[in-house]
């Protein structure tokens, strides 16, 4: 009890510990099932057996459809924390709302947690014509969700919540999101699928470089452990977290030999601006680079959306409370956000190389780099435009013109997946952005260089280290434990009262 009573007073080695009694326990149960031997099984053990250790995830299927899900809570420790929110995930990454340490139960450390269904539906089969043998029919609907407050993920509303707090540290988490409590806030999407001539899909779906950031990612989209899992801004969103999910799109693509190609068209509307549009080339282990693997993605987003708290001002300029004639206790309920819009550029180049023909078959490196360009849009959303969610905007004065000059972002990452064992593996990842300054041309930054007296325009840049132990306790269920330090700076910090955390969590993921 007495360690327990310390663990707010030194957090960091506590959680560690934890998780490293989670693995061994686990370890110690996998050697007890195994000397077991033939000792024989109640009912209600083979049911438990049949749960967490029956068919793998994703082999849950009757008739071609597939239910699949992930559930995963968690433990979390940051230095500079924020309360968590029933609307999102943790925040584990420093904010202006991060406040004093924080010891909390969280949820998605690892991953999104899930639930879908998914169909492939061969043609021959359904309309008994034998000239259709080698098509199907396929689609995918998903939905996001915390289990930890047992609750549908929707970032927009814990913007919502914020409104005219000042986001102060203190404030709940909050963030945008393209997960904003759409009853298929995760993809949904309908298509047609050839051994010859490759899939067309369409429907809400992820960007090609979303797809791309999944396989390359060190750490696998951990939001806790993961600039890509954690903000869909760099990962795929091409500028915007929201647009990390294309709805309205038509996606194609098809496998040539060792390589592959890709294209992505989105129709503009359904809460996300204008059109947009994404190309990806790849290829994967052929000959001499057996074991390599290499893709590159390059796209463009028009009338692309942010959207933000609205602010507290005692003025009655556009964005505050008092704008719309409501006192602030009032002003969380009003389901209204603030907004910028810009046309996004954005391209990557992605690659990994198994270590097999060295010695090391069962590591893998990665890393790449992402280049993201914004501009002022090139046309206007119209008043009373809606985003994702069915949430209404704010258009302030600097909604279509914050990037007078453009604000161009610079991504890296490497790291490195290591699997120790055949059900313990060990992640480790580097991840880094910069801005330049984008102040309006001819004008100077205010503060460069002071910390969180910083304009936001100026340049600034962050740096992400973590490393992540995941061990598979069975075929269905792991557990996990991960530390992580980011680090802000310059422009990204403006308004901070703190500007880098530590952050410990430790899991358990069960998959279906």
């Amino acid at each position: 009890m007495e360690a327990f009573r310390q663990f707010g007073e030194s957090p960091i080695p506590a959680a560690l510990l934890m998780g490293m009694m989670l693995l061994a326990a686990s370890e110690t149960a996998a050697h007890a099932a195994d000397s077991a031997g033939a000792i024989s099984e109640s009912p209600l053990q083979k049911a438990m057996i049949d749960i967490l250790d029956g068919a793998r995830p994703g082999e849950l299927s009757a008739g071609g459809i597939t239910v699949y899900g992930v559930v995963d809570v968690d433990l979390s420790y940051q230095s500079h924390g924020a309360p968590p929110s029933p609307y999102m995930n943790g925040q584990y990454l420093v904010g202006k709302n991060s406040g004093k340490s924080r010891f909390d139960f969280s949820n998605n450390a690892l991953g999104q947690s899930i639930i879908g269904i998914k169909t492939e539906q061969p043609l021959q089969d359904l309309f008994g014509i034998k000239e259709l043998e080698g098509w199907s029919l396929i689609g995918d609907v998903a939905s996001g969700f915390d289990p930890a407050f047992a609750s549908i993920q929707d970032a927009c509303k814990s913007l919502i919540r914020a409104n005219g707090t000042g986001n102060v540290p203190g404030t709940k988490a909050n963030a945008d999101s393209s997960r904003c409590g759409q009853f298929f806030n995760g993809e949904a999407w309908g298509g047609l699928k050839s051994a010859t001539f490759g899939e067309l899909r369409f429907g809400r779906q992820n960007s090609l470089m979303f797809d791309d950031f999944a396989v390359y990612d060190p750490q696998k989209l951990s939001y806790a452990n993961s600039l890509f899992g954690l903000s869909g801004t760099y990962a795929g969103g091409f500028g915007d977290t929201e647009d990390k999910h294309w709805n309205n799109s038509l996606k194609y693509k098809i496998g040539v030999g060792p390589g592959r190609i890709a294209a992505q068209y989105r129709f503009e509307g359904a809460g996300q601006g204008g059109t947009a549009y994404a190309f990806d080339a790849g290829l994967t282990g052929w000959g001499p680079l057996n074991g390599f693997s290499i893709d590159a993605v390059w796209g463009q987003f028009k009338d692309g959306i942010a959207v933000s708290s609205l602010t507290n001002s005692a003025t009655k300029a556009n964005g505050s409370c008092q704008y719309f004639g409501v006192t602030l206790s009032n002003c969380t309920s009003l389901d209204i956000l603030n907004a910028t819009v810009s046309d996004n550029t954005a391209w990557a180049v992605m690659t990994k190389y198994n270590l097999a023909s060295i010695g090391a078959p069962t590591t893998t490196v990665m890393g790449g780099y992402e280049s993201i360009t914004y501009s002022n849009p090139s046309d206007k959303l119209a008043a009373g435009y809606k985003t994702i969610g069915d949430y209404n905007l704010n258009f302030t004065s600097t909604t279509f013109s914050t990037y007078t000059t453009d604000k161009r972002v610079n991504v890296f990452w490497a790291g490195a997946r290591w699997d120790i064992t055949p059900k313990l593996t060990a992640a480790g990842a580097w991840y880094y952005f910069d801005q330049n300054s984008y102040v309006r041309a001819g004008a100077a930054c205010t503060n460069p260089g002071s910390g969180t007296a910083t304009q936001s325009q100026c340049k600034g840049d962050m740096n992400w280290l973590s490393a992540t132990l995941d061990y598979q306790v069975t075929k269905r269920l792991d557990v996990y434990t991960g530390v992580s330090h980011n680090i802000e700076t310059g422009g990204l910090t403006n308004g901070y009262t703190h500007t880098s955390t530590t952050g410990v969590t430790t899991g358990a993921r069960f998959r279906f």
